[in-house]
């Protein structure tokens, strides 16, 4: 099975909680580095599958999606994965997401009719490799420990890092910030960013 690639990790965080240097764009889950990564994991489960079936449209990143993982419109073709799972689910988390939302493709290809989860369903999610469930079984409960704001002092452009978005800071260098948008982003167990899920900003901003 093809698996699409990962961005490479950026600098690793200091003991102050401080990095080095901006964050690289390719990092963001909905660069089009990424989305065509994605794209191109289900154009190729699809072409080895359901060789017929007319291609999908772009994969779209949802910012809004919190209680669900992805999704897929039959109106549109066209599949939506949550921003939260490409930033800290695992490979293998949205490999099978992807497929449990192909299987909806590829079922709606096959039978207009048929059922969401009945049992054309489950039979194309066997074809697939991945358990005939209504829902993929991801384990969140450790995505909040794993994020951080990331925003950059203007007077000395380091980057500084916080585990709560904050609409005050202190840089190293003395500066006192007023934190207008910070980066929500995914560390690994070393403090380095890894991917940016998206931005934010402080209440009353």
């Amino acid at each position: 099975m093809r698996r699409f690639r990962f961005v490479p990790p950026a600098r690793k965080a200091t003991r102050s909680g401080n990095i080095s240097g901006a964050l690289d764009p390719s990092q963001e889950v909905d660069s089009p580095e990424r989305v065509a990564d994605l794209y191109g994991f289900v154009r190729s489960t699809l072409e080895r599958h359901e060789p017929g079936i007319e291609p999908l449209s772009p994969i779209r990143v949802s910012h809004r999606m919190t209680r669900t993982l992805g999704s897929y419109r039959p109106d549109k073709r066209q599949i939506a994965v949550s921003s939260r799972l490409l930033a800290f689910g695992e490979q293998s988390h949205i490999e099978t997401v992807l497929l449990h939302e192909t299987a909806h493709a590829i079922t709606h290809h096959r039978d207009e009719k048929a059922s969401s989860h009945g049992r054309l369903f489950k039979s194309v999610c066997r074809e697939l490799g991945i358990e005939p469930n209504r829902f993929v079984n991801v384990p969140t409960r450790g995505w909040g420990s794993r994020r951080r704001y990331v925003f950059t002092c203007a007077a000395c452009g380091e980057s500084l890092v916080r585990k709560r978005l904050v609409r005050i800071a202190r840089c190293k260098c003395g500066t006192r910030l007023e934190v207008q948008r910070a980066a929500r982003v995914a560390v690994d167990a070393g403090g380095c960013v890894v991917r940016v899920e998206g931005y934010a900003s402080p209440r009353g901003r």
